[in-house]
């Protein structure tokens, strides 16, 4: 684990070091770079692995509101710190928000360019809503609670009953983060813009993954974006939730391995 300083805060980050094609993981909400650890191994041999925790997240520190613009930034300045100059960027959920946010200023830099069980446009409403009660709700309860009912229900109900220490590992993860980190998430994807026009401009590669029983983003929405990307590579998973790269993470590992490899220079 590095740190370098963002905004007077201080942000964690790892980095193999290997000497190959530089691939940049960003997690979502409620998490932080360890859920990409046992993910990314098949790739670790071949690939320079550079994972990064977002501003209250993990160990990274808050200080302030955060941007999804800033969460962007920081991950800029990260790569900037590593000397980095071309990469494929993956993220998921919210980092995938994050990672469009990455593209619109550095959309010459990127090799590939994944979404996992994220897209591109803004919020609806009545999302936005449920949002600002959530930040409500974690000041009044406290984000222990929230996250101990949030993580579960991210899962297929019967991943979560025959993978109990899997999940009590994520819950316990985020309930050891700063409250602030998880306030702030929530309000910045509340108030981040449609990214439609990134995505349908980009020019390298493009993977998207969407879960069909995926109950945090809507499969309807989801399945709206897959007309957008000029070189597209799409991946509808019949079985899976929101969290594809622990209940279907073999299918998904080679799903990936294929598009690095396309990807790669």
């Amino acid at each position: 684990m590095e740190f370098i300083e963002f905004q007077k805060q201080q942000i964690a980050f790892s980095d193999n070091k290997h000497k190959g094609t530089p691939v940049v993981f960003i997690h979502g909400y409620c998490e932080d770079q360890r859920m990409w650890d046992e993910f990314t191994e098949p790739f670790d041999p071949y690939f320079r692995i550079i994972k990064i925790d977002l501003p209250g997240f993990g160990r990274s520190e808050i200080k302030g509101a955060v941007s999804l613009e800033d969460m962007a930034d920081c991950v800029i300045a990260v790569l900037e710190h590593l000397k980095v100059k071309k990469y494929i960027l993956i993220g998921h959920s919210m980092g995938g928000y994050v990672s469009l946010e990455i593209a619109k200023k550095e959309h010459q830099k990127l090799l590939g360019f994944g979404l996992f069980h994220s897209h591109p446009f803004e919020d609806k409403q009545e999302v936005k809503k449920k949002r600002l009660k959530a930040v409500k709700f974690i000041d009044e309860v406290g984000h222990e609670i929230y996250v101990k009912q949030l993580i579960p229900r991210l899962f297929k109900t019967d991943f979560q009953k025959s993978n109990h220490y899997l999940v009590g590992k994520l819950v316990y993860q985020a309930s050891r983060g700063p409250k602030e980190g998880l306030k702030n998430g929530q309000v910045a994807m509340a108030n981040r813009v449609d990214n439609t026009k990134i995505l349908k401009e980009m020019d390298c590669p493009v993977q998207l993954i969407i879960g069909k029983l995926d109950e945090t983003l809507a499969y309807e929405e989801m399945v709206k974006q897959v007309e957008l990307p000029k070189k597209g590579s799409i991946h509808i998973l019949e079985k899976v939730g929101h969290m594809g790269m622990f209940s279907s993470k073999r299918e998904l590992q080679k799903i990936v391995e294929t598009f690095l490899e396309f990807c790669e220079v």
